[in-house]
């Protein structure tokens, strides 16, 4: 794994960049991050509030990148089905 330094935005050992910061900090990690062409993944909530959601989401749209929120789980039963249930379906787009 490679941590991404403000410095370092324009890195090419990574093709996407999860954030995991506290979440007051979501808002700037994300929109640097954004800013700098890297597609995001951020850990839920992705931001204290609508308003930063919508600066978020607008550079995301401005810059063509990914914006996602995630959450991180254990691998739990529900989980575990779901995966084998989706790798035994034949999925047609």
């Amino acid at each position: 794994m490679h941590v991404i330094k403000v410095f370092e935005l324009n890195s090419v050992f990574a093709d996407v960049v999860y954030i995991g910061s506290i979440h007051p900090c979501h808002r700037a990690n994300c929109v640097a991050m954004l800013s700098a062409g890297k597609p995001v993944l951020c850990e839920k909530p992705l931001a204290v509030n609508l308003k930063q959601v919508k600066h978020m989401t607008d550079t995301a749209r401005q810059k063509q990148c990914l914006l996602m929120e995630v959450n991180q789980t254990k691998e739990c039963t529900l989980l575990a089905a779901t995966k084998l249930t989706v790798y035994d379906l034949t999925i047609l787009c």
